[in-house]
């Protein structure tokens, strides 16, 4: 043996080769998204896999609106105690830039409105624009509060209550909305889990056709997609057909965005803001579904694929606002409740300031993270806060202290006057429960497909652990 040889032997007793990889050797991975694709599955059980549940708040277009909620119009148009003499009237809002607009008309008198940055007592002059038909005023406030100064003119002749104002978010105005301080909070009767491979539509299919606007049109000369198909924003996906096809683009709210005409077994992209797709076929095609059509992801598999889907639905007998699902093994833990109130149980005497009315007491609710209320509930109307005001609907006193009693205040209002405007706007509160409980249900066992795989459900998002083959350099 020579001495190449003898210093081969000597590192492979240190580094051994490896051995040959198993056909039952995989890795764990975990995936997270809204939809997740997968390219290098195996065709097993998928270990775990949860969904996240949040309350669903219709914001009007806003973002981050205080945690009370507001409509558009953030200012009621009350004008309490109007006359000649300007009245100024703090608002409470999340720190950012309003613009007002009116449709009070000009005059020569003087201005009826002004807006102003912060919560200030004073400052309305002719170097603050009067806010009138022609004229909006844009400020930024950095305190949580825009103060509108208001008043009638020439001895009442102009009076602003007599016309349309609005506040709302932003640089811009835009077209009037009456004020409405309600922001209705939604939970889930069901949630879905969906699967597929290659093909993401699950070819069912029916008669029809689709008008320029993306809405459904009775057709007996052709097919179209019976169900949403969903899809990525900007996604590049193969159409694979033997006909013309015509693609039709929804948003997450099933709002039509736009439609694509694809010749036969071509690429595609989604828009930007796309969610859901569907599309109908050329009357050439025929009426009856031939099984050769399929909307291939990833863009590279340019055939046939047929639909490999697992679908699966829970019902509640409840509806849950908050929690996580277990899809694997079919379990549901709920940690917020929600409640509605259409009456106030009676008036807290004892606090100083004027106008604060007992809810309830919410016994099963957590205890408080903090002094302040903001962060341990959402409600559909109101402002909620820790510190007594006098001058806006508001929430105090919720889980403070442990005590977790929910109170509302109502400047200027009388228990009865609470109770008429909570029957025709009844409260709604969503809040962390002291003890989370748990919802058990149908047990699937959920398994990848071998290669690629589409996975998504109806709530938004998925966290999911799944066996991919071993592969060594």
């Amino acid at each position: 043996m020579n001495y190449w040889d003898i210093l081969l032997a000597e590192k492979l007793k240190k580094d051994p080769p490896l051995p040959p990889i198993p056909d039952n050797a995989y890795l764990l991975e975990e995936a997270t998204g809204d939809v997740i694709t997968l390219t290098d599955a195996a065709a097993l059980p998928m270990p775990t896999a949860t969904s996240t549940l949040a309350p669903i708040q219709d914001l009007h277009g806003y973002s981050s609106p205080w945690v009370g909620g507001a409509g558009k119009n953030l200012f009621d148009e009350i004008y309490a105690n109007i006359s000649d003499t300007l009245i100024y009237r703090a608002i409470a809002v999340t720190n950012g830039t309003y613009t007002m607009s009116t449709s009070v008309p000009y005059n020569a008198n003087g201005a009826t409105l002004f807006l102003l940055a912060g919560n200030v007592s004073s400052g309305a002059s002719t170097s603050v624009n009067g806010v009138d038909i022609y004229t909006t005023r844009t400020v930024t406030t950095t305190d949580g509060y825009v103060t509108v100064a208001y008043r009638t003119v020439s001895n009442g002749a102009i009076n602003p209550a007599n016309y349309q104002t609005q506040l709302e978010q932003g640089t811009q105005a835009t077209s009037y909305e009456p004020y409405s301080n309600i922001c209705p909070i939604s939970g889930y009767d069901s949630a879905s889990y969906n699967r597929c491979g290659v093909n993401v539509w699950d070819e069912e299919w029916e008669l029809g056709t689709f008008d320029a606007n993306g809405n459904e049109v009775s057709a007996s000369d052709r097919i179209r997609s019976k169900n949403n198909i969903k899809c990525y924003p900007e996604q590049t996906m193969f159409f694979n057909s033997p006909n013309y096809g015509y693609l039709y683009f929804y948003d997450s709210y099933n709002n039509f965005i736009s439609s694509l005409t694809k010749a036969p077994n071509t690429t595609f992209t989604s828009p930007n803001n796309a969610v859901y797709m569907r599309f109908r076929l050329d009357p050439a095609y025929g009426t009856t579904y031939n099984h050769d059509i399929s909307i291939n992801y990833p863009s590279t598999i340019t055939t046939y694929q047929p639909y490999q889907g697992q679908a699966i639905t829970l019902t509640f007998d409840n509806t849950i606002y908050s929690g996580v699902i277990d899809w694997c093994n079919g379990v549901v833990t709920v940690d917020k409740a929600s409640k509605t109130f259409t009456e106030v149980q009676n008036k807290n005497t004892a606090v100083i300031a004027n106008d604060v009315y007992v809810v309830d007491t919410i016994t099963d609710g957590a205890a408080p993270t903090s002094t302040t209320i903001a962060g341990d509930f959402i409600t559909n109307e109101f402002k909620a806060t820790s510190l007594f005001e006098t001058t806006n609907n508001a929430i105090y006193g919720a889980f403070m202290n442990s005590t977790k009693i929910l109170q509302i205040g109502m400047p200027n209002s009388t228990t009865t006057s609470v109770n008429t405007y909570l029957a025709s706007n009844p409260l709604q509160i969503v809040y962390q429960l002291a003890t989370p409980t748990t919802i058990t249900l149908t047990t699937t066992q959920l398994k990848t497909l071998a290669g690629y795989n589409t996975i998504y459900t109806d709530v938004g998002n998925i966290t999911l652990e799944y066996w991919r083959k071993e592969v060594r350099a």
